[in-house]
């Protein structure tokens, strides 16, 4: 069964990683046969979460012609999805393009899709749903994950399913659990780091631990930065990398403070971030809440970096403790810096460690086998309903 499907996005740049994902599950299913078109948020100005100087594909979502070479050869559209007059356009273009599958990524997302669909059925509705928050206590979103409109959603782990039934009383046949995915042709056990050790002046024999993500609270910088104090004092030659967008002077007087001076180094966005995880000897997930599966996790898996993560979220059903690598309470930054050191110290766990965390995420996490089940999941709703078009009005 060939499909037209639409993937819509509320990210407004191709940086972060739920865009990413959602690029790559479309270009996945493009290669599968199927008729893929993406939209994404429209930028009325650049987000407060952008690095100071915008990426090319962050700067061009506020062009839809230079937007289209981004996300080339996949078809798409930008619209504001915070505007009536464009909700009301992607109505029209909606009935016009006859899609068989709407496919949201986050709320917003979801909540635009949902209100301009309303009064017509759509052959397989399904969303994306990415952390264990609870779904708002009232309002657009909260009706549409309970609607009998919305077919399906797609937990990106079982931690997250568990959330939707246990916390907001989802039907347990409602939620399916699909793993992000990651293109193993960019991300393997023979990417080298050696260009961004050198970039940043960081020789062989310097140990580099990292934390990769946006320099936001819940990702757990400040007790990143507490376990880096215990272990520069044990390590005389760690440094350590924070990769992410973000504003790192916000850090500076706790730096200051934990006498890490030139110790940490801020790398921002990167481009490049598979070798950018190749370069760590170890990475560490510091995460305090709300991460339904942390990407940097599975990515460093996949290029055989050793993983120290807290025990937010899903990140345990890829990362079991001692057996894929080391799993710690969340807000400690003792038992951070205690996990850490012990990897840096033993090259042998760390190894077995890695060897065995490739093996799991190539089980269970490759882009090709999320493609597959998401496909499926689309032609069992289509086939249930016995719909294969647009209706009603």
């Amino acid at each position: 069964m060939t499909l037209k499907i639409l993937q819509v996005a509320s990210h407004s740049d191709l940086t972060r990683g739920g865009a990413v994902q959602m690029l790559l599950l479309a270009r996945g299913l493009k290669e599968r046969g199927h008729d893929v078109w993406c939209v994404f948020n429209r930028a009325e100005k650049a987000a407060s979460h952008c690095p100071t100087t915008p990426s090319p594909t962050s700067a061009a979502l506020r062009s839809e012609t230079a937007w289209a070479e981004q996300i080339a050869p996949l078809s798409g559209r930008l619209f504001n999805l915070g505007s009536l007059r464009d909700m009301l356009r992607f109505r029209a273009w909606v009935r016009s393009e006859r899609f068989d599958v709407i496919h949201s990524h986050r709320e917003p997302a979801l909540r635009f899709c949902f209100l301009a669909t309303l009064g017509f059925s759509v052959p397989a509705f399904v969303t994306q749903r990415g952390t264990v928050y609870r779904l708002p206590r009232w309002g657009v979103v909260r009706w549409a994950f309970r609607s009998p409109k919305l077919d399906r959603v797609i937990a990106v782990s079982e931690a997250v399913r568990r959330s939707l039934i246990a916390n907001d009383g989802l039907a347990p046949d409602k939620v399916s659990v699909v793993y992000g995915g990651y293109d193993p042709q960019q991300f393997h056990r023979g990417i080298a780091g050696d260009r961004v050790r050198s970039e940043f002046g960081l020789d062989a024999q310097t140990q580099v631990v990292g934390i990769v993500g946006a320099l936001i609270a819940k990702k757990g910088h400040a007790d990143f930065f507490e376990a880096a104090a215990r272990i520069a004092e044990a390590v005389l030659t760690a440094r350590f990398l924070a990769i992410g967008p973000g504003k790192p002077e916000r850090f500076a007087a706790m730096l200051e403070q934990l006498g890490l001076g030139e110790r940490v180094i801020f790398a921002g966005y990167r481009s490049d971030i598979a070798e950018a995880l190749a370069a760590l000897d170890v990475l560490v997930c510091a995460s305090t809440k709300g991460e339904g599966l942390t990407g940097a996790v599975r990515e460093a898996m996949a290029v055989g970096t050793p993983v120290v993560t807290t025990d937010v979220g899903g990140n345990t059903e890829l990362v079991e403790h001692e057996r894929t690598g080391l799993v710690v309470p969340v807000g400690s930054p003792v038992d951070l810096a205690r996990a850490t050191l012990r990897l840096l110290g033993d090259s042998d766990e760390a190894a077995r460690l890695a060897d065995a965390a490739e093996l799991c995420v190539r089980s269970l996490c490759l882009n090709s086998t999320r493609c597959e089940r998401i496909e499926q999941i689309y032609v069992q709703i289509i086939e249930k309903w016995g719909r294969h078009t647009i209706s009603g009005e």
